[in-house]
């Protein structure tokens, strides 16, 4: 009879697992209900307030109902009044909840359990659900926190709570104050943690997050740190041709756009989240571009963070799109992956691994 082979060390992994994903949306369109938005809590703490983090947030509330929906449930009594329900299986399986109808529940999950949202980049698909879903969040309780590097802080106050497309909820230029801001240092605070969490904010029970800016196509808006505001690129003067560049400190190869100033890179975030209790780490990946065809190539020090961590053992998952297919020309990805430079970008994460101190 034949064994499975098991490799050397392979019993080191045989361990609990860590953390909880829950996919809510992973698409950026055409449908509304299943754009981009993730629910991840760590496993290490139970079901209580604030143990669920968004990453982004395109779809929430019509995800977590979605959720309830096709879970199994039985009745109990929730704090002396027998109208509550325990899910029985499924996403949220073991949570008791106050209500019978998965809309009632659904709200009482976003109110309560989720701390805080993050969010990679400004685009709809990665936020409208922070607009929509604002009704939800009650004076009763603390502001729903959105966390994200300033510029993507900045585009969220500048052109969606702003009082025109969006009423300005936040607590900052004196807003509703039912959302609050708070600003990731790219690549980590190093002021802030300690040991493994060195860096890292809490984001949820049990769970810490850093944040690195990475790029997502480009714009004639350029983010400008001083007056926290974005401001819209000159064109070249007449005659003027942009020369070649090659930008060192990020790995980028020789390319003519580098020193392009009329256009700039659309931030976007890749973030780690540490489990507090194990040690264990995921990788979110928002919207990116590849290294190769990019403006302002920044790929290549997530992987060097990430290759570190996957030879210490303790990176457990990478999320990542890949938004088209080959046929696609680097011209019209828009910012965007697909499997031929994917396949490169990893090898670059494999390389990396392989020549770790």
């Amino acid at each position: 009879m034949l064994q499975a082979h098991k490799p050397p060390g392979a019993e080191t992994y045989k361990k609990s697992p860590a953390f909880q994903i829950m996919i809510l949306g992973c698409s950026g369109g055409p449908r509304e209900d299943n754009v981009t938005g993730v629910l991840v809590r760590s496993l290490s703490t139970n079901w209580q307030n604030n143990s669920l983090v968004a990453v982004d947030a395109g779809t929430m509330l019509g995800g977590i109902i979605r959720c309830l929906e096709l879970s199994e449930t039985k009745d109990i009594d929730y704090k002396g009044e027998n109208d509550g329900v325990q899910m029985t299986n499924g996403a949220f399986e073991g949570l008791r909840l106050p209500h019978k109808a998965a809309e009632s529940n659904g709200a009482f999950i976003f109110r309560h359990l989720i701390q805080s949202v993050l969010v990679t980049h400004a685009h709809l698909d990665h936020c409208s659900a922070l607009a929509m879903n604002s009704p939800l969040i009650e004076t009763e309780t603390a502001p729903k926190t959105i966390s994200a590097l300033p510029s993507v802080i900045a585009a969220l106050k500048s052109y969606i709570f702003n009082g025109v497309i969006w009423p300005n909820l936040s607590d900052e230029d004196e807003g509703a104050g039912l959302l609050t801001y708070q600003r990731l240092s790219d690549g980590g605070n190093p002021m802030l943690g300690k040991g493994i969490g060195k860096g890292y904010v809490e984001s949820a029970k049990g769970i810490m997050t850093k944040a690195m800016s990475i790029s997502h196509g480009k714009s004639k808006q350029k983010y400008n740190p001083d007056t926290d505001k974005f401001e819209r690129l000159e064109q070249h003067p007449p005659g003027r041709v942009p020369k070649q560049g090659n930008d060192d400190q990020t790995g980028g190869k020789d390319n003519p756009k580098l020193d392009d100033k009329t256009w700039a890179a659309v931030d976007s975030t890749a973030f780690f989240l540490l489990d507090v209790h194990s040690g264990a780490e995921v990788l979110f990946f928002g919207d990116l571009e590849p290294d190769s065809v990019s403006i302002h190539p920044r790929n290549a020090k997530v992987w060097r963070e990430a290759a570190r961590k996957m030879a210490a053992r303790n990176l457990k998952g990478i999320f990542v799109e890949c938004s088209y297919a080959d046929a696609v020309d680097d011209a019209t990805l828009y910012g965007h992956m697909c499997p031929r430079h994917l396949i490169a970008e990893l090898s670059q994460f494999a390389k990396d691994w392989w020549k770790r101190p």
